[in-house]
């Protein structure tokens, strides 16, 4: 997922796997701690790959926040990646497409539904014409839209939906 780099910013690219596998575990205080040393790194970063990092690492630091349940800090944190969502260059896209994901989901676990219908349908087309029909991505944005029409009361809409997605 990561180009190869060299130097310094090596240093940072295991942290951060280190990082998602205690906030898998549940171990959030360890992957925080693991965090905030990638950062150290990504902070003394400069060219294209330290923005591609910082927001990386934004995105690492919402994903504990939401873990440890604090789900409005972690949105707050998410969004501070929106200074890099009108970067053109094809790497960093498929970043984006997913921090926007994300920022779609928190919503939803905070049950702030406003314009998910567009907002989901035009991720939904980017991710195909980025990724391919039927990519990860797309599936993942297919489940959280299917939460958002059942924690929203719309579980035929939700039911129909699912149907259409197996077909």
């Amino acid at each position: 997922r990561y180009p190869l780099v060299t130097g310094v910013q090596t240093c940072a690219l295991p942290i951060l796997l280190l990082d998602t596998s205690f906030a898998s575990l549940g171990r959030t205080d360890d992957a925080e701690r693991m965090l905030r040393q990638a950062e150290q790194i990504i902070l003394a970063m400069d060219g294209p790959q330290a923005d591609i990092r910082h927001a990386s690492l934004l995105n690492h630091l919402s994903i504990i926040r939401a873990a440890q349940g604090r789900v409005r800090e972690a949105l707050e944190v998410l969004r501070e990646t929106k200074v890099y969502w009108n970067r053109s260059d094809g790497e960093f896209q498929r970043e984006i497409l997913t921090y926007q994901r994300n920022e779609i989901a928190l919503e939803i676990r905070l049950s702030d539904y406003d314009h998910v219908d567009e907002r989901m349908a035009s991720l939904l087309a980017r991710s195909d014409q980025l990724l391919g029909p039927g990519n990860g991505l797309n599936l993942s944005l297919r489940n959280e839209f299917l939460r958002y029409l059942l924690e929203s009361g719309q579980g035929l809409r939700a039911l129909q939906q699912s149907q259409q997605d197996l077909d």
